[in-house]
């Protein structure tokens, strides 16, 4: 995402990728505005 310049053209503040235990990959863009914005993807569980 920081190499599409989201993070300089809007303000915005960005987590990184994080694999959570339950099976989904996410992250956290929070806008100028203050909300926080969770979006993530389920992935398959790894042996």
């Amino acid at each position: 995402m920081k190499v599409t310049g989201v993070v300089e053209k809007y303000g915005v503040r960005l987590t990184p990728l994080e694999e959570q235990p339950w099976a989904m990959i996410d992250f956290t863009l929070t806008d100028p505005a203050g909300v926080c914005w969770r979006i993530g993807q389920n992935i398959d569980r790894k042996p």
